[in-house]
C-alpha cells in the first residue's frame, strides 16, 4: 500500500471508530406518554430526573 492511500485510510478508520463510540454511548430510549404535551418541544425541552438534566425529548408524535 502507498503513502499516498495511509492517511485517507487512517482517517476513514479514525470517523468508523468515532461513529461506533457514540452509538455505542448512546443512552436507551424511554418512551413516555401524556394526555397533553403542551409546551413540550422536540430538541427544546429537557428531561430532569430529581434536578438533574438527565436528556431532552428527541420526538413529540400523536397518538
Amino acid at each position: 500500500i502507498s503513502w499516498v492511500w495511509l492517511m485517507p485510510l487512517l482517517a476513514v478508520l479514525v470517523a468508523l471508530g468515532m461513529v461506533w463510540q457514540t452509538y455505542a454511548n448512546r443512552g436507551p430510549m424511554i418512551v413516555v406518554t401524556f394526555p397533553s404535551a403542551s409546551g413540550i418541544e422536540a430538541g427544546q425541552t429537557p428531561l430532569r430526573f430529581r434536578e438533574l438534566d438527565v436528556g431532552t425529548v428527541e420526538e413529540v408524535t400523536f397518538s
